[in-house]
């Protein structure tokens, strides 16, 4: 029986833009980018930031990208 598994107390929302957890009690709980960032050494991948954190690091990236001239907007 599968339906006793599961409630609906909690929802999860894996959004393109953002991810959102809502409860029933509370509402939304959580509200984040969704965005990892990772970093790669030495072929090892390690999970660095996620949600608004990770964001941070990618605005960060693309401004030090284009200081270098590397990065132009479309």
């Amino acid at each position: 029986m599968v339906g006793g598994y599961f409630s609906n107390d909690l929802s999860i929302d894996l959004g393109t833009a953002n991810t959102l957890i809502y409860t029933k009690d509370v509402g939304i709980v959580l509200n984040e980018p969704s965005v990892v960032a990772i970093r790669e050494s030495r072929g090892q991948k390690t999970v660095v930031a996620v949600g608004t954190e990770a964001k941070r690091c990618l605005v960060e990236l693309l401004e030090i990208l284009k200081q270098l001239g590397l990065y132009q907007r479309a």
